[in-house]
């Protein structure tokens, strides 16, 4: 939980999509300023996790076609 409120501190004009693992966790991220956190998904292969995170992305409304995309993923 500590890297997307490492990254909202530098106040980015775009939206920071994070997996959580409780909803406690999520809702501390909801606190900090343009994250919105997504409950589970941590029990995928880790091959599939940026495509399964971009795919949510997507789905939320935040990535459209030919937007650039950053995927930050921390290894536990």
């Amino acid at each position: 939980g500590t890297l997307p409120q490492m990254v909202s501190a530098y106040r980015p004009n775009c939206p920071i999509v994070t997996f959580c693992r409780t909803k406690k966790m999520a809702r501390q991220l909801m606190l900090s300023r343009a994250i919105y956190p997504v409950v589970g998904l941590q029990n995928l292969p880790e091959a599939e996790k940026p495509i399964v995170a971009i795919r949510e992305a997507t789905n939320m409304g935040f990535v459209k076609p030919g937007d650039s995309v950053v995927v930050v993923h921390v290894d536990r």
